[in-house]
């Protein structure tokens, strides 16, 4: 097979364009880059506030530090990914260079997202075990928290090392697709159980109904995970009708 094979022929009356191919970059680097921008600066002051003024850092503060930096380190290689080509539709680009695509920088970018989840949930349900560190059923709520991430993380990161394979159709988009399908899935469920835990444990908070919806509507802002993650699982699934993965991938990325 020659290195100008598209990876997939192109439709009828359209030719393949490996000079200067149009692709969506733009649209999910810069959306994922100012969110990260954002998370940046709030994960500074959130430090800044613990170690210098309130000199009180916790565990819940280093497992955030590690998800920003696992954050940080996941743009990179999904830019990186999408400068060396991803983001053009699949007969814009060729078999060798996706092939090389998928299996070294897709590869580790589905390796980075487990570590990435884990620790940014990680830090959550600390923060949770420490402001309502006297509710005995929501520590123990916590605990199975952190369990449930673990175990389902932990099995993508191990499968996603097992099953890739180093070739165009055993790469981790094409062979994995029915595991990650299932993955996101039990992502949206953790995401949704995060969401519950601290309004449960403030409803039963012995204060006004006012002063509960106040505190309560702090935590509600992680329907906005729980709606990305619904979002991303929704995107995944239509990858499942398509060829033409590398352009239909945007919005998964983005909602990821």
């Amino acid at each position: 097979m020659t290195t100008l094979t598209p990876a997939i022929p192109p439709p009828s009356g359209i030719q393949s364009n490996f000079e200067n191919p149009p692709g969506r970059c733009y649209l999910t680097v810069i959306p994922c880059a100012a969110i990260v921008g954002v998370m940046i600066i709030f994960v500074f002051v959130r430090m800044y506030t613990k170690a210098y003024i309130l000199k009180s850092i916790g565990w819940d503060d280093y497992t955030c530090m590690f998800a920003a930096v696992s954050s940080v380190v996941y743009l990179g290689f999904l830019m990186a990914l999408y400068a060396l080509g991803f983001g053009v539709h699949e007969w814009d680009i060729t078999y060798h260079n996706l092939e090389s695509l998928l299996s070294k920088e897709g590869k580790t970018l589905s390796a980075l997202w487990g570590p990435t989840m884990f620790f940014t949930k990680l830090s959550l349900l600390l923060l949770y075990h420490r402001i309502f560190a006297r509710d005995r059923v929501t520590k123990y709520l916590v605990y199975f928290g952190i369990l449930y991430c673990f175990v389902l993380y932990a099995s993508f990161l191990l499968l996603t090392f097992l099953l890739c394979q180093s070739t165009l159709e055993g790469s981790c988009e094409r062979e994995m697709d029915l595991f990650v399908l299932i993955s996101r899935g039990f992502n949206v469920l953790a995401d949704i159980y995060l969401l519950i835990i601290p309004i449960a444990a403030v409803a039963k908070l012995h204060m006004p109904l006012r002063q509960k919806l106040g505190v309560s509507a702090v935590f509600f802002a992680g329907m906005l995970a729980c709606l990305s993650g619904i979002l991303a699982l929704y995107y995944r699934t239509q990858l499942l009708s398509t060829r033409d993965i590398t352009w239909h991938s945007t919005p998964v990325f983005i909602f990821t």
